[in-house]
């Protein structure tokens, strides 16, 4: 099984990817606010330069075009994107690292790409945008200047909210992953991982039995103890049956019986 060093090397590695899990929520809120940050000041603080409101919820182009179709996409663009953004800032206020994280982004990525849709169309319409006696062109290269970079900045913001979700997605299945192998270290060894190695330790002891008995062959043994007065042997030599090699003289006292007539 895993040594408990190990498994509390695991733990800490869980603990980790726990921290960097958070780190990953924390930083996916932060880019959730600031998309819609940028894409308030894309349309309002960009955009807007060239809106007026009649009422509220109702804009008119300060400038004429035309593309008819264009300026009404344009116009009823802006209303919408107006009610868009009142709605997200409304839901951001209940955003905190423990929301259905998934919820916001898929919203933010709605809210960002009717943003990006809106502001393609207002560039059609200030790129044809020419000066006359009513537009000076300072103005008109002034708009075009604030469209561009209110794109950017949406662009921008789709960028970073796609990469901040991946890394949240990356930190859930690391954790999901380091948690697992947690487990596994602390369930121990299983019944088949016992068996293979309890096979491997019979193996082991077979073999050296087997090397025991090889060994015991190359060995000369006497069969009492005694002293050795004969030793023609010597290494290397291939003893041939029945040959005397080595003789021995007990050291015990010898009793002889004889007759005697």
């Amino acid at each position: 099984g895993v040594r408990p060093e190990e498994i509390e090397v695991q733990r800490v590695k869980v603990e980790n990817t726990k921290i960097a899990l958070a780190d990953s929520k924390k930083n996916l809120v932060d880019v959730i606010q600031d998309a819609l940050t940028k894409s308030d000041d894309a349309v309002r603080g960009k955009i807007d330069k060239f809106f007026t409101e009649s009422y509220p919820g109702t804009y008119v182009l300060d400038f004429e075009i035309t593309d008819s179709q264009l300026k009404s996409l344009v116009v009823s663009g802006r209303a919408e994107i107006e009610n868009a953004l009142d709605a997200w800032q409304n839901e951001i206020l209940q955003l905190t690292v423990t929301s259905d994280l998934n919820t916001f982004v898929v919203s933010a990525e709605q809210k960002l790409g009717d943003t990006k849709k809106f502001l393609s169309n207002t560039a059609l319409a200030v790129n044809a945008l020419t000066s006359n006696s009513t537009i000076s062109q300072a103005t008109v290269d002034g708009y075009k200047a604030d469209v561009p970079t209110a794109r950017t900045n949406v662009n921008t913001a789709i960028t970073n909210l796609s990469s901040a979700d991946e890394e949240l997605k990356d930190a859930e299945s690391s954790l999901k992953l380091e948690e697992q192998e947690l487990i596994l270290d602390e369930a121990g060894p299983t019944k088949g991982e016992l068996d293979a190695q309890r096979a491997k330790v019979e193996e082991a002891d077979a073999s050296v039995t087997n090397n025991d008995a090889q060994y015991n062959k190359t060995v000369i043994r006497a069969l009492f103890k005694g002293l050795v007065t004969l030793q023609e042997a010597k290494v290397g030599e291939i003893a041939k049956a029945n040959e005397v090699l080595v003789s021995l003289i007990s050291p015990s006292q010898f009793e002889i019986e004889t007759f005697v007539p």
